[in-house]
């Protein structure tokens, strides 16, 4: 009886350390992107099943984001120091309303905020785009889901209100970006 009870403890324990690393490595590859060669993970419909059992025990990769296009505007790149050297591109309308400082969700770049700063530009705000650290053309390969990426969203908020003191600026994200600024703003004020 004490033999089969102490290997069925053995046997939970182990099934228990398993599950941690299989959870460490989908933690570990959700927060590290992998060089910018690699290619990210396909969709679950495209892979075969040992493929699929390869992602369920050695989780997904995700390749550091790039930014796939440039503002057709005219457009400065500034680089700046937050969680790491920072990238931005700031698009300026002559006259503005003020600047809106945009952000973007994970594994994601600025170019994907181009969008909106074509309307918000319309609507008469220069809008600065900020590529997160780890992603774009910002340093790193990690992310924090927002967590240290609200530095950032402060180094970008403190770059701009010195450029433009008197302007009226705006915080605008996406996903993990709104998430950045939620706790800048908590943190920083």
């Amino acid at each position: 009886m004490k033999k089969s009870l102490k290997a069925l403890t053995y046997s939970i324990l182990a099934i228990i350390i398993g599950i941690n690393l299989i959870a460490f490595n989908h933690a570990y590859l959700f927060t590290h992107f992998s060089d910018s060669h690699s290619e990210k993970t396909k969709k679950p419909e495209e892979l075969s099943l040992p493929e699929k059992i390869g992602v369920l025990f050695w989780g997904a990769s995700v390749p550091k984001p790039k930014n796939k296009k440039s503002p057709e505007a005219p457009f400065e790149t500034i680089y700046f120091e937050g969680n790491g050297q920072l990238e931005g591109w700031l698009i300026p309308v002559e006259g503005h309303n003020g600047v809106v400082i945009l952000f973007h969700g994970y594994a994601s770049s600025k170019s994907s905020l181009l969008p909106y700063a074509a309307e918000f530009n319309k609507l008469g705000y220069s809008a600065f785009l900020v590529d997160l650290s780890g992603n774009g053309g910002s340093a790193g390969q990690t992310t924090t889901l927002g967590f240290r990426e609200s530095r950032d969203v402060a180094a970008a908020f403190a770059l701009m209100k010195n450029r433009f003191p008197e302007d009226k600026l705006v915080l605008f994200g996406v996903s993990m970006g709104a998430v950045s600024i939620m706790k800048a703003v908590a943190d920083f004020d």
